[in-house]
């Protein structure tokens, strides 16, 4: 090979290698992203084509756990502040606690990260009936670990695990809410602080205290469940967890960590 030409295809490599590795610095933390990037429909069927994102275990997409319940793709983002969003949103229709459920690639806990940041943006249906919630649940097999549930009529209240249900005094209403949350498993209960949209998420220190404070959640995350109930549908959008609040934060484009390796021989 001309030496020349040689020498600038390393140096093209080296720049590659170079580049890739800035990338991955932006969030080499994120665990699991979901944007709900597909194309819209007004029924996902089994959800097999559901199987975007990043973090989630192979093959896997998500599916409903009652065929009588029905999946939704709408456009548009769910909106809030300025938490960065792609393409559409997600609805689940479901009759009495229906849920999709779809499995992570790997068991989130402690011997993952001391700390667990997450995030999800939700949206109760308009009703004025109580019973119309919006669910966002972390499981471990058939155990729920940690929840936030909101309903129309009532307050948003948070639990899972071992722990007493803590009301957060917080109505859900009909509005488009980001809820942010830290898990702390460096002690021996879990403790989970809950944000209920924040106006400022640019630190923790700009967080200030959470919205509410709960011990004795579970400890362990292998699934991630969103849920409704009434027969009303329930909206989804920009789930992030990671092991850092910039993860979590979504002011800055969802960037998962590049797999790409460059062998120069």
């Amino acid at each position: 090979m001309n030496t020349r030409i040689g020498n600038a295809i390393l140096r093209t490599l080296s720049s590659i290698v170079l580049l890739l590795a800035g990338t991955t610095s932006v969030h080499a933390d994120l665990l699991v992203y979901e944007g709900f990037s597909y194309a819209v429909t007004n029924d996902c069927g089994s959800g097999n084509a559901l199987t975007n994102g990043y973090g989630w275990a192979q093959g896997s997409h998500w599916t409903l756990d009652n065929s009588k319940d029905v999946m939704v793709v709408s456009a548009n983002s769910l909106a809030f502040g300025n938490v960065v969003t792609t393409s559409n949103r997600f609805e689940v229709n479901g009759s009495v606690g229906r849920y999709a459920n779809r499995s992570f690639a790997n068991v989130i806990n402690s011997s993952v990260s001391d700390v667990i940041w997450g995030g999800v943006v939700m949206k109760t249906y308009t009703s004025s009936k109580t019973g119309r919630t919006t669910r966002f649940k972390l499981n471990d097999g058939g155990t729920t670990q940690f929840y936030v549930f909101a309903d129309s009529m009532l307050t948003i209240v948070v639990g899972g695990g071992s722990a007493t249900q803590v009301n957060t005094g917080i109505a859900s209403g009909s509005s488009t809410r980001f809820y942010l949350f830290k898990i702390d498993l460096s002690g021996a209960a879990p403790v989970a602080d809950l944000w209920i949209s924040p106006a400022d998420f640019s630190s923790e220190a700009a967080l200030g205290t959470p919205s509410v404070t709960i011990t004795n959640i579970g400890s362990s995350y292998a699934s991630c469940s969103l849920g409704a109930s009434g027969g009303n549908p329930g909206l989804y959008d920009e789930i992030r967890i990671g092991t850092t609040l910039e993860d979590a934060w979504l002011t800055l484009p969802p960037v998962p960590p590049l797999a790409t390796i460059i062998v120069v021989r």
